[in-house]
């Protein structure tokens, strides 16, 4: 007698570390950026407190146009700081870019940055960011530049739910009190992270952040008095662990030649399933998964039937998310309890 024994290995997914903003400059609450000018060719900005290695740093940079580097004072193998999104107003005079630099080192006691740009000012924002993924962190970008207040940043449709959304601008003439404020039909709570005004010192420069639970677009402003010809540039970063969502399928395991639907559960951890949820199967020829059935954001069903071939089918979360699980059809499928749905 020949006994055929396969066997699959499901993996749980992976917890999923959530973004935040650990830090601004200098210091958590909303303060003077490192501003220069004029005439100035560079600009030092140091955190107030020592970042924690694997963090990643972001540093928005508002300058003439031309080219802009910098450099840290971490020795070894510095630091690598690449340019992520960048935005110019109408008349390409005024720039705003953001740079990053992931999984960061830390070997000195203080954390300074050192940005050279054209000659002429700069106003830089460095943020320290965890939880973010050490590649392909960067879900969406847009920019925007106009001349009143509210001082619209461009709309960010993003794919990835609990991305982190960080905006920042260049503007001449700002004096007021600022605030960051969403475009209807935004409701989210914006944080202004650190703000400059223009006191003839250099141009007015600000950064934002907020994180969100779904994926949508998303849109905010600067407000104020004052503001010139100006140009606001966004990015929305993914998390660790794929975009900050995950999900998993109960019974991990399903019997071939099932003509009537499975009832197959699954459970999500920083989804955000509603109406427009789609959930689609693949991998195995005959699997069949009719329309997901949402119970909560992170609860749903949905009902699959089989054909007489076995293999691992992946389960693909669209429209609210990018999520996916795998359930085997076929292997071991006596183990552990299911339903069917005549």
């Amino acid at each position: 007698m020949k006994i055929l024994l396969s066997i699959v290995l499901l993996l749980p997914a992976l917890g999923n570390a959530a973004l935040s903003v650990v830090q601004g400059r200098p210091g958590s609450s909303p303060s003077s950026v490192c501003a220069t000018g004029p005439g100035a060719t560079s600009a030092t900005c140091t955190f107030s407190t020592l970042p924690t290695a694997g963090n990643a740093v972001w540093v928005g940079v508002a300058s003439p146009t031309g080219t802009v580097t910098m450099v840290d004072n971490q020795s070894g193998s510095p630091n690598t700081y690449t340019q992520q999104a960048t935005g110019s107003d109408a008349g390409g005079a005024k720039t705003y870019k953001w740079f990053a630099a992931t999984n960061i080192t830390v070997n000195q006691s203080t954390f300074t940055v050192t940005i050279t740009v054209p000659a002429g000012y700069t106003s830089p924002n460095i943020l320290e960011i965890s939880g973010q993924a050490n590649s392909s962190f960067v879900d969406q970008t847009s920019t925007y530049y106009n001349n009143a207040s509210p001082l619209l940043c461009g709309v960010m449709t993003t794919t990835y739910a609990n991305d982190l959304l960080l905006s920042g601008f260049n503007s001449p003439g700002f004096a007021g009190t600022m605030a960051v404020v969403p475009v209807t039909p935004d409701t989210t709570t914006y944080t202004l992270q650190s703000n400059q005004n223009d006191s003839g010192c250099c141009e007015a420069s600000g950064a934002a952040t907020a994180i969100v639970s779904t994926t949508g677009s998303y849109q905010s402003s600067f407000t104020g008095s004052g503001f010139g010809v100006s140009v606001c540039t966004s990015v929305a970063i993914k998390a660790a662990g794929g975009g900050g969502s995950s999900f998993t399928a109960s019974p991990i395991t399903v019997p071939t030649g099932n003509s009537a639907n499975i009832v197959v559960s699954l459970t999500g951890v920083g989804t955000s399933w509603g109406g427009t949820t789609v959930m689609t199967a693949s991998g195995v020829s005959g699997v069949s998964c009719g329309a997901v059935a949402v119970s909560s954001t992170t609860a749903a069903t949905i009902g699959c039937t089989t054909s007489s071939t076995s293999g691992t089918v992946t389960i693909t979360e669209s429209v609210t998310g990018t999520s996916t699980t795998t359930i085997g059809v076929g292997f071991g499928a006596g183990s552990g309890s299911y339903m069917v749905v005549q």
